[in-house]
């Protein structure tokens, strides 16, 4: 799979033969996947495109997801990752959300160690937890409530952050080993013939993360 270049943008797409391949997901044996050493059945593979799109200070983003099965799947949902690299101003503390409390960062919730001490998600909302064996196994879940699908990453040294939001998420998770803010867009239950498409965007925006974080999307 490769990005095509549009207008604007960039665009890319995988069939149903494409959306098992290489990755940190792999199929080990045949009908089991596994991935940071936790292994679960392969489940029906789903057509999916993606496209990006440049503005001056901000990247819009889409995940459209077919179902072109004849049964329904629960729970569908792409885990986006945001990599800040080997920046050295990234770190617990300057990565913010809003809970029922308000804008907390990381480095304000107890970090719970589980089989992989450096991974950690925050559900979104009052629902029950979003229940997947995969990423039970990889991501330990955080008691803290995150209420919207957003980041924000200070700066330490400026007034400025990454600002980082989807239209709907299962839950928001990072690597503290590996500096990264991820989301977890939900689908949801997908119909046979269904597609579903979810928005979102990166953005450099200028300001306090309580103002970033509060602002109207």
């Amino acid at each position: 799979m490769r990005w095509r270049e549009v207008d604007s943008g960039l665009r890319q797409e995988a069939t149903v033969r494409q959306a098992f391949g290489p990755g940190n997901v792999k199929e080990v044996e045949s009908g089991v996947l596994e991935c940071c050493g936790v292994r679960c059945a392969k489940e029906p593979p789903l057509p999916w495109k993606s496209s990006l799109k440049f503005g001056n200070a901000r990247i819009d983003f889409s995940v459209t997801i077919h179902n072109p099965h004849d049964v329904v799947l629960p729970d569908v949902c792409a885990l986006l990752c945001l990599k800040f690299m080997d920046a050295s101003w990234w770190n617990l503390a300057s990565c913010f959300f809003t809970t029922e409390t308000g804008v907390t960062s990381i480095a304000q919730t107890e970090w719970i160690d589980g089989q992989l001490p450096s991974f950690q998600k925050w559900h979104i909302g009052p629902e029950v937890p979003y229940d997947n064996v995969v990423k039970n196994g990889i991501w330990t879940s955080n008691p803290a409530r995150v209420t919207s699908p957003m980041w924000a990453v200070q700066h330490r040294e400026s007034s400025t952050a990454i600002v980082f939001f989807c239209e709907a998420a299962y839950y928001i998770h990072c690597n503290r080993n590996n500096p990264c803010n991820d989301i977890a867009l939900r689908f949801g239950d997908m119909q046979p013939g269904q597609t579903i498409k979810r928005h979102g965007y990166i953005e450099l925006a200028e300001g306090s993360v309580q103002a970033l974080l509060n602002r109207t999307i």
